[in-house]
């Protein structure tokens, strides 16, 4: 076992010793919950950026009360022809 593994053994020990989880495997469930919340922090920190750099490149379409419309009956013509969908729409 490697220093640093032991290391993370204790920690986790300490944790739940002091009560503020039930055992190990809450303490490693909660740590995963956070890597994955910063994961998708620095996605959507990315597609932001992405977002604000067509803007400046391609400037913004104005909203009328029909755009929302035509949107979504562009995307049903694409699921209708079985168009993938993008991953940052996917979700």
């Amino acid at each position: 076992m490697s220093t640093a593994t032991l290391t993370n053994a204790e920690r986790i020990q300490e944790r739940v010793a002091r009560g503020e989880y039930v055992d190990a495997d809450e303490v490693v469930a909660k740590a995963l919950d956070a890597l994955e919340y910063q994961e998708n922090l620095v996605m959507v920190r990315a597609l932001i950026d992405e977002a604000r750099a067509s803007i400046a490149t391609h400037g913004t379409i104005p909203w009328t009360p029909t755009l929302m419309d035509e949107i979504l009956e562009r995307a049903r013509e694409a699921h209708r022809r079985g168009d993938p969908i993008a991953d940052h729409v996917r979700g």
